[in-house]
C-alpha cells in the first residue's frame, strides 16, 4: 500500500478535496442539516400544530429547492407518497397521508401548501414527481 500522500502534501490535499467535494454532491435529503432545516420549516410554518418531535417522524422527499413531508399519523393508517394526479407524477395511495409542500428560501424552508394529496393544485414549478415513494426518507434518520 502506497502512502504517497504522506510524502507529497499537495497530493494528499487534492485527494482530501476530492473526497470532501463528493460529499457535497449527495442527494438533497441525505444531509442531516437539510433534514433538520426541513423540520424547522414544518414547525415554523406548518400551521402551528406541528412539534419538532412530531415532524421528526415524517417521511419526506427533499430536492434542491422543493420538499414534501408526510404526516404518518394523519389520518391513522395512511400511506405516504404522491401529491397530485397529473401526468408524470406518482400515483396517489388509496389512503394518503396529509402532505406539506415546502420551498427553500435561501437557508430556510417554508410550507407553501398542505392537505390531502390530490386535493390541491400543484405549486408552480414544483417537480411533477415530487413525493415519489422510492425517494422518501425519514426526517429523523
Amino acid at each position: 500500500m502506497s502512502f504517497a500522500f504522506l510524502r507529497y502534501p499537495l497530493l494528499g490535499l487534492l485527494s482530501f478535496g476530492l473526497f470532501a467535494g463528493s460529499a457535497c454532491l449527495s442527494p438533497g435529503g441525505d444531509s442531516a442539516s437539510i433534514r433538520t432545516a426541513v423540520i424547522a420549516g414544518l414547525v415554523a410554518s406548518g400551521g402551528g400544530g406541528i412539534t419538532t418531535h412530531q415532524a421528526a417522524t415524517f417521511q419526506s422527499d427533499i430536492r434542491s429547492s422543493w420538499a414534501i413531508a408526510y404526516d404518518p399519523a394523519d389520518p391513522p393508517g395512511c400511506s405516504p407518497g404522491g401529491l397530485w394526479s397529473i401526468e408524470g407524477s406518482p400515483s396517489l395511495p388509496e389512503r394518503p397521508c396529509t402532505a406539506y409542500v415546502l420551498v427553500r428560501r435561501k437557508s430556510r424552508w417554508a410550507v407553501i401548501a398542505a392537505g390531502q394529496p390530490g386535493s390541491f393544485v400543484p405549486p408552480e414549478r414544483a417537480p411533477a414527481d415530487l413525493g415519489n415513494p422510492s425517494r422518501l426518507v425519514y426526517l429523523a434518520r
